[in-house]
């Protein structure tokens, strides 16, 4: 964990605020040293309540020793007992620097911040002064793990950016063709009008050459500013994969496997829409394995349920999965991936113009899909698109 974060449950008896009943530990949580039956009872009721709770609770001494944990704080941490914040949670030998538990001791003001643990989950943590032994003061922490709340909220913010963006963008595209159109034109009237020095033709037929290329990514830049609705019908997917894949695989030293579910539902697409989608996962797979390797490409049928952490309407849907062995995507970038612009290739015509995830994931998007991206560095990524089962009934 970021900093100290830590937590300990105080509860005040007999009309004494601040004093502690929870003076020890209780089997894994207590070392109960008060021999009182009925305050035994209490405590060992209100650890059991603690652990019942879905989220994890620890107190920390103010010197950084863990003084109770429940259930859940155990299952992310392993055993506590005795043991200081910093070397459970970080591995230090040292406190950490700026930590806001710590800043909690201090001013006993409550704090609340965001943690993301090593497994990618994220943690709405509170630290809270509370009433310890002896007028000490101890800090209670809790965390929630809010991670399917902040994918929904990133899912959120990523279409208010795309849709802000495709206002503006669309616009500029169409007054930028309009251009484009017109100094093509005079450079073709140049050409058949003129007996131009070889140099000169050489220097219009480059203009040209830029030119069009210019045109390819306004025709880009317009099809993810206006897009078009997909014109649908009923497809099996693996005659469309196979038929993408002949063409990016072939003259290629990458190797691909196909792995198809034998019960594959069709699905209701456009699909000249989803071939191109399939087709720039593919091109981007053979870019992380630098021209040679191996692209596993699987179909199988899904259930998204009501609870689930996808964004997706409750239902049957094909996931459809492309898996390299490949350089990996940095953590960092994950989220921005699908963002328009934002590329880590070298920027330039066919190197990079950061459309192509945008694109395809507005395309999937109309057809009431979703694009996950899973990726670990030198390890590889798998890109995973659902698109709705025809019919799409659970």
């Amino acid at each position: 964990m970021r900093g100290c974060n830590n937590v300990k449950i105080i509860h005040g008896v007999d009309g004494r605020e601040g004093k502690s009943c929870l003076t020890g530990m209780s089997k894994d949580a207590f070392d109960i040293s008060n021999n009182n039956e009925e305050k035994s009872l209490e405590v060992e009721s209100l650890v059991a309540i603690m652990d019942q709770i879905p989220v994890f609770i620890a107190i920390q001494e103010k010197y950084y020793t863990i003084r109770f944990a429940n259930r859940n704080f155990r299952r992310l941490f392993g055993k506590h007992k005795g043991r200081l914040c910093y070397e459970l949670y970080q591995g230090f030998t040292e406190p950490c620097k700026k930590c806001p538990t710590a800043l909690v001791f201090d001013t006993e003001i409550p704090c609340k911040r965001e943690w993301k643990n090593s497994d990618g989950l994220t943690y709405l943590i509170y630290d809270t002064p509370i009433a310890g032994d002896h007028g000490s003061t101890d800090v209670l922490t809790i965390g929630i793990n809010i991670t399917d709340l902040k994918k929904k909220q990133d899912v959120i913010i990523r279409d208010r950016n795309i849709e802000s963006i495709t206002i503006f963008a669309r616009g500029i595209a169409h007054d930028f063709n309009n251009l484009l159109t017109s100094i093509l034109g005079n450079i073709s009237l140049a050409k058949m009008s003129l007996s131009c020095h070889p140099k000169t033709l050489t220097l219009l037929e480059k203009a040209e050459t830029s030119s069009l290329h210019a045109r390819d990514l306004t025709s880009k830049l317009i099809t993810f500013a206006v897009g078009s609705d997909p014109i649908k019908k009923v497809t099996h997917i693996p005659n469309l994969i196979k038929k993408s894949a002949e063409v990016i695989f072939t003259n290629l030293d990458v190797q691909c496997k196909f792995y198809f579910s034998g019960d594959l539902w069709p699905v209701k697409i456009d699909e000249d829409q989803i071939a191109q989608v399939i087709s720039h996962q593919f091109v981007n797979a053979c870019e992380a394995l630098r021209g040679e390797g191996l692209v596993q490409i699987r179909a199988e049928n899904a259930v998204v349920t009501s609870g689930n952490a996808l964004p997706l309407t409750a239902g049957n849907y094909v996931k459809i999965s492309v898996k390299d062995q490949g350089i990996g995507i940095p953590e960092a970038n994950i989220p921005k991936l699908f963002d328009p612009y934002f590329t880590t290739k070298e920027m330039g015509y066919r190197r990079g113009v950061g459309l192509g995830l945008a694109i395809n994931y507005s395309i999937v998007k109309k057809h009431g899909g979703y694009i996950t991206v899973e990726s670990r560095k030198e390890i590889g990524t798998t890109f995973s698109i659902y698109l709705p089962a025809s019919g799409n009934n659970p």
